[in-house]
């Protein structure tokens, strides 16, 4: 009996080291034992609605005071700027339409060209030239997708002149054909396009009430109405020429939606706004489209000019 009462107070002992107890000082010991005893729950994922909560919080917390739509007008132009001279407007874009806008070239200056002759001295340059020198820079520097090869194409004719000869009848062919991009790109139904719809309205028109009309009619108005539709038969067909010698990244520019061929550069293809208007955007390209497929660098070109006020004419020189 003596030895069971020792062995049950040995046991007695032991039980008690082995639950552990706080001091009422707060024995940090005790406090780590207790806490690794209690039962713990495993970590629930978030729920969809509190992932979109975060996201949306830390979106605005990056757009707030980055958002253009928060910016003042002065700010825009900074951040403008910025992104002429370091080249990051049009950093993922191969396109030669897309590279060089408007918004590019307006407030441009000399400091602004890499890869070009710099301007030395007191040289006084047109605006209109640093325009086409940095259009054509920007060229060089982001070295768009071109056709090197340039040359008629009868097919691609051949569709332009049923898109513009049977105009609003063809719209279903043309945007089957080109997609909503390409519809958009070819004015077919814009305020600047509008011109070409009414020719074409009244041309159909009269040639419907030509063939509808008596005899006696159609005798005494067919040389007016043969000779409009010989004229509109000539403007379609070199409308269709001229589609035919566009390049194919052209095309492609004109059918792609993101990003939109911009107007500024519609214009600069045309005759009238792009060569006689001598519109940046299609010299600075021409002059690219020379360099590339000559395979010379124009850069290296140097013009020196000499200072008339500084000439003494007495002794032939400065």
């Amino acid at each position: 009996s003596a030895s069971a009462e020792a062995t049950n107070a040995k046991g007695d002992e032991n039980d008690a080291a082995a639950v552990p107890t706080l001091d009422p000082n707060g024995d940090e010991n005790g406090a780590q034992v207790t806490q690794q005893q209690e039962p713990t729950s495993p970590e629930l994922p978030p729920s969809p609605q509190q992932t979109q909560t975060v996201e949306t919080q830390s979106q605005t917390e990056l757009t707030g005071k980055n958002d253009p739509r928060n910016m003042s007008q002065q700010q825009l132009k900074d951040v403008q700027r910025l992104q002429q001279i370091r080249g990051l407007k049009r950093a993922d874009s191969k396109m030669l339409g897309s590279i060089g806008g408007r918004c590019d070239y307006e407030n441009c200056d000399e400091s602004m060209i890499r890869l070009l002759t710099p301007k030395k001295g007191h040289a006084k340059i047109d605006p209109q030239v640093t325009k086409t020198r940095y259009l054509w820079d920007m060229y060089k520097r982001e070295r768009p997708d071109i056709d090197l090869e340039l040359r008629f194409r009868f097919g691609r004719a051949f569709v332009e002149f049923l898109y513009n000869y049977f105009y609003v009848l063809a719209f279903p062919l043309l945007i089957y054909r080109e997609g909503l991009a390409g519809f958009y790109a070819r004015d077919m139904c814009t305020p600047s396009g509008f011109g070409n719809l009414l020719a074409w309205l009244a041309n159909f028109v009269s040639t419907v009430a030509f063939f509808v009309a008596t005899e006696h009619t159609r005798n005494c108005f067919w040389f007016p109405v043969i000779t409009m539709n010989v004229l509109f038969f000539v403007s379609v067909l070199i409308l269709a020429t001229k589609y035919g010698y566009y390049p194919r990244s052209t095309i492609l520019e004109y059918n792609t939606r993101d990003p939109p061929v911009s107007r500024d550069y519609i214009n600069s293809l045309l005759l009238i706004p792009g060569w006689l208007g001598m519109h940046p955007l299609t010299l600075a390209r021409e002059i690219y489209y020379s360099e590339q497929r000559l395979g010379i660098d124009l850069s290296t070109l140097r013009m020196n000019f000499r200072d008339t006020k500084a000439f003494d004419m007495n002794k032939q020189q400065n």
